[in-house]
């Protein structure tokens, strides 16, 4: 091909001998048939609507599945019959729990601002001298909390579970509600930074 018989960047590729790219997925000139199922389609278009929707997404499929908390999550509450916690909800599980909640899309922000929410009511707890049926209906209003955020978008439908199993031991006891505090605070610990 003569230099001066160039008008392209294809026309380019090809003198220089490098291959044409393949066709796009979308709007062509012919219409008719899908070229992968052999369906009809729209005119302009060369693949079928049920065809399109078959592709995986750009940037390829996600993780397979939806996080979940770690399995057995709270099933024996903070702490062994000492009232020892498991340490368990230091390292490994409250890691887990921030990688789960970080991959639904929960951002450092919201949870910050939960976790302020518990620290809140703590001083509460202090500022009532210990007594804790003063702050419990508090401690179980994070539920409802968590519940609007998420109506709100602004916390991932995994932020109702982790909160409803940690206050379904929180709300018991003082200590419970203080072992809450210290697992919170290791979850936020663990979560990525933005």
């Amino acid at each position: 091909m003569p230099k001066d018989s160039i008008k392209s960047f294809a026309d380019l590729g090809q003198h220089l001998g490098r291959p044409q790219p393949a066709a796009p997925l979308g709007p062509s000139s012919s219409a008719g048939k899908c070229r992968m199922c052999g369906g009809p389609t729209k005119p302009g278009y060369d693949i079928c609507y049920g065809c399109s929707q078959k592709r995986p997404p750009r940037g390829g499929p996600g993780p397979p599945g939806r996080p979940k908390l770690p399995e057995g999550y709270l099933n024996k509450g903070y702490a062994d019959e000492k009232g020892n916690m498991w340490p368990e909800l230091i390292t490994t599980q409250a890691r887990q729990v921030a990688e789960a909640l970080s991959s639904s899309q929960m951002k450092t922000a919201a949870i910050r601002r939960f976790f302020g929410k518990a620290r809140f009511i703590e001083s509460l707890l202090d500022s009532k001298g210990g007594d804790f049926d003063a702050v419990r209906a508090e401690i179980i209003a994070l539920e409802p909390a968590a519940e609007d955020s998420v109506k709100r978008q602004v916390s991932p439908p995994l932020f109702i579970e982790f909160i409803k199993a940690n206050t379904k031991w929180a709300a018991q006891s003082a200590a419970n509600f203080a072992l809450f505090i210290k697992h919170f605070q290791y979850v936020v610990a663990y979560f990525p930074r933005e």
